[in-house]
Parts: C-alpha cells; structure tokens; sequence
C-alpha cells in the first residue's frame, strides 16, 4: 500500500495525519468514509494561501533501490481560502524607532485671547545723543523791559596818544619854503619822523589873520619836547614882524589829489628889474684841520657854506664846536687820504649825543679803502645842532 498524506478539514481546523491501508477510489464518495480525501501528493494549501504546512518526518525506511525518474507531474489547481485562524497574543514591543523627518508646517490656528499684561521692565540704557536739530524759526521780539538802574562808573581808560600841544614859549619864528625850523613843545607826545603836522599862530582877537605853515616832523624828544620841522609849505601870514607869540601844533590832514590844471592866462606885462637878492650859498669852499679830536666850524658869513677836510690813519672825530646861529646849514666833505701807505688804514667818526648836539647815527662810522668819503650835513635850529651823515660808498650814496 502507498503512504499518501491526507488533509482533513474538521469543525475550522487543519489536520495532517497519515493514513495507512486505506485503498484509492479515485476520489470518489465512501459512505463509510464522512469526508473527501485528497491524495496523489497534491500541493495543499489553507484558506489564507499559505504555504503547505510540513507533515511530521516519519521513521526512517530502509533504502530502497533507485528507481527511474518519472516525469513532471501537471501542476494541480489552487485550493480554496481557508478559514482565517485566531488572533495570536500579543507580541513584544519592538526597539523605539528613528526619529522621523520634520513635518510639514500646520495651517496657522486663530488668534488666542490677549494675556495678563506683565510686570513692568526695568530701564534701559540710555541711548546714544541724537544729532543737532535745526535751528528753529526766529521768534517774536518780545516786549521790552524796564530801564534798569545806571551801573557805577568805569575805571578811567588809558590815554590815547596826544598830537594837538602849544609851544612852551612864545617866540619869533620866520619860516621859508623847505627849510628847517626848531620849537620846544610838551613832553610825552606821540610825534614820529614824517608825520604831517600844521602850525598855527595862537589867535589873539577873534577876527585877526591867522599866521600859519605846513610841514613834516624830522625829529621829535618826548624827553625834553625838542621838535624839528623841514619841508616846510603852505605858509601864510606874515611873519616879518618882530612880536614874541605862542604856536599851536597838531596833525595835518592828508592832503587831497592836485586838481586840473586850469587854463594859462596871458601874459602880463615884464616888471620892473628888482635888486640883487641875498647869496645864501658860499661860492667857496673852506678848508677845516681836526684839533684835539674836535671840528671846529667858523661863523659863516651864508646860511649855507660848504667845507673840506682830511683824514689820515688813526684820526677820530669826538666833538663838535659849532658857531652857527639859527637856521645856518654847514655842509663838511671829510676824505680819508692815507691809503697810499697801508691798506688797513683806517679813521673814525664816532657817535655824539649831547644837550645841544643830536646824531641820526647810532653807531661809529669807519673811513678806510671802501669808505673813503663822507659828507656831514650840521643844522642849527634854535641853537639845536642836528647832524646827518652821509657815505660816499662805491660810488653811491648811503644814508645811515
């Protein structure tokens, strides 16, 4: 007999059990057999498709010869859905998986309701100053005020510089034009060389002539009040009488632009041939020795003489004994001559500053091989002896 397997369905359950000795009727119906029988080794499935369950391993047979390979049998039909088992236990709970990727953002909810208002912060730090504003609009004057109270008096301010001074004596004068006159005035005026000033005679009755000139300042002592005044100009008056008076002085105004020249008149008829005038200038020139370190000048016979002298090496002018009176000019050409004997000779005329003697030098000058000549240039102005000196250098005159 075959060993065929045998699945038998009873009351929802699976059953395998091998049937020994039960003869093949062609699957047809037993009576004596309550179920159908399926058998030539067909591939058996449950309800569910699963795969045929294995059957329990029998004892092991006796080896049998090999027999010969039979052909491939035909695939059988797919059995029935079997019945769907019960639910198994439950089963242990698995590792914890990976985190998942973040979802997608949800759809936004409504508005909530407002919250308690919190407590109230603590101050902040100060912030940076913010930059100038505009200047705003100006405003409305407003109304003035009460005239306040007259402070006290101020302290007294400095001086200003004082011009407007009288002579310190009256006196005789009689200017010309350009020449050169001398006035004690007060001291501590702010008189410079080349300040323009007038001179005015002080009125004596309200509706006399005023005597007057115009000229320029060539020297002016706040020490003693000595002022000397050349150039003179715009002299009006008359001077010519003999009467002792007092003189105003003070700045001139700057003289305005000439005007147009206005049209030549004719000609008028010559005059009489008046007399021969006075000889202001010496028609010779008078030659001076230097004694004892001192020049000597002689009365002068002309308000203008001129003079010569000679120096040799070693020689120095000290003093000056001058006999010109008032207004006289003497005009004195000194040579350094001793050049011929050694080249370093040399002479000098040296500073002189006294009560009646007033040098425009300060320092010595120095006759030698570049400096051979020089021209003193004596004024007397009210007994006032003013000198000038003036260097023949390289064929140029330099005023020092």
């Amino acid at each position: 007999m075959d060993r065929n397997n045998y699945l038998f369905f009873l009351a929802k359950k699976k059953y395998i059990q091998t049937v020994v000795n039960i003869p093949f009727k062609n699957n047809s119906k037993d009576k004596n057999i309550p179920f159908d029988v399926v058998t030539d080794n067909t591939k058996l499935y449950n309800e569910d498709g699963l795969k045929r369950l294995k059957g329990e391993q029998g004892d092991k047979g006796l080896p049998g010869d090999k027999g010969i390979q039979g052909d491939k049998g035909i695939q059988g039909d797919k059995g029935d859905k079997g019945i769907q088992g019960d639910k198994g236990d439950k089963g242990i709970q698995g590792d914890k998986g990976d985190k998942g990727d973040k979802g997608d953002k949800g759809i936004q909810g409504d508005k909530g309701d407002k919250g308690i208002q919190g407590d109230k912060g603590d101050k902040g730090i100060q912030g940076d100053k913010g930059d100038k504003g505009d200047k705003g609009d100006k405003g409305e004057s407003g109304v003035q005020g009460i005239e306040g109270i007259i402070g006290p008096t101020g302290p007294n301010g400095l001086d200003g510089d004082r011009f407007a001074c009288k002579t310190q004596y009256a006196t005789n004068i009689k200017p010309t034009p350009n020449s050169i006159i001398g006035l004690s005035v007060e001291t501590g005026l702010a008189y410079i060389s080349g300040n323009s000033v007038i001179v005015a005679e002080v009125a004596t009755t309200l509706d006399g002539a005023l005597n007057t000139f115009e000229g320029t300042v060539q020297y002016y002592n706040k020490a003693s009040g000595q002022l000397i005044i050349k150039d003179i100009v715009n002299i009006h008056g008359d001077f010519d009488k003999d009467e002792l008076t007092y003189y105003h002085i003070n700045l001139d105004g700057v003289d305005g632009a000439p005007g147009e020249q206005g049209p030549i008149g004719p000609t008028g008829p010559a005059g009489q041939l008046g007399p021969t005038g006075p000889i202001n200038f010496s028609e010779t020139v008078v030659s001076l020795n230097l004694i004892d370190n001192t020049l000597i000048i002689p009365k002068q016979t002309f308000p203008n003489s001129y003079y010569y002298m000679k120096f040799n090496n070693g020689d120095e002018l000290r003093n000056i004994q001058s006999n010109l009176k008032n207004n006289e000019t003497a005009h004195i050409v000194i040579e350094f001559c001793d050049l011929s004997s050694c080249e370093t000779s040399s002479a000098t005329i040296s500073t002189m500053f006294d009560e009646k003697t007033i040098c425009n030098f300060k320092k010595n000058i120095t006759l030698n091989q570049d400096d051979a000549i020089v021209i003193l240039k004596i004024y007397n102005i009210n007994n006032l002896n003013l000198i000038e000196c003036v260097s023949f250098y390289k064929n140029n005159y330099i005023r020092l």
